[in-house]
């Protein structure tokens, strides 16, 4: 009897502690929408040929689990595309145009409110992608063809992920304003090309929380 006296202000502790955690564990699920200002850095470029951005789309749901009201980690499953825009002057134009699943795992902190409604973060993480379809446009004063190009790209994409976002808090509506690049880790071409390349993204986006 004694042993249960000793343990019960612990167990109580243990209780308390355990109901403040989960009091202060906030779980968010949203969606998201936008757009996508791409490119390619590649190794063996000709001089003569200049690299322009590619404008894509970009959506995707995601799930924020905030601790404290201060950190927050956010896995996320999004649909992207990337791509470049190749200039060779008086030749051509070859637009490259890939399409990616990506899941990105990011690691948030909260900074500080805006007018008591918008809250700031930054974030960062890594993202692992994989690759749907990949199609190049090859354009002449005379001629624009299409073709299949996937089995010119490695399948699987890992990129690191950095940005910032705010969170608009108007009563039970929670709207999201995102800013972020994605940059490869590693040459997403398919490993038998002479050449190495890496996507770089920066992507705009607006979604809700509920």
């Amino acid at each position: 009897m004694k042993r249960i006296y000793v343990f019960l202000p612990l167990i109580l502790f243990i209780f308390s502690l355990n109901s403040t955690v989960h009091a202060q564990l906030n779980l968010d699920m949203g969606l998201k929408v936008g757009v996508t200002r791409a490119q390619m850095d590649v190794s063996d470029l000709d001089e003569n040929t200049t690299v322009e951005q590619l404008q894509g789309y970009m959506g995707g749901v995601f799930l924020r689990l905030t601790l404290l009201n201060l950190i927050a980690v956010q896995p996320e499953i999004n649909y992207m595309q990337k791509g470049a825009i190749f200039k060779e002057p008086n030749i051509a134009t070859n637009t490259f145009m890939l399409n990616y699943v990506e899941v990105p795992i990011l690691g948030k902190l909260n900074l500080f409110k805006l007018l008591g409604i918008a809250q700031t973060s930054i974030y960062g993480g890594i993202a692992y992608s994989k690759l749907l379809e990949a199609k190049g446009r090859y354009e002449t004063e005379d001629e624009t063809t299409e073709q299949d190009l996937k089995e010119l790209f490695n399948e699987r994409e890992n990129s690191y992920v950095g940005g910032l976002d705010v969170q608009l808090n108007l009563g039970a509506l929670k709207l999201l304003v995102d800013g972020r690049v994605t940059l490869s880790q590693s040459n997403i071409l398919d490993p038998e090309m002479d050449s190495e390349a890496l996507n770089r993204v920066y992507s705009l986006s607006v979604g809700f929380l509920f």
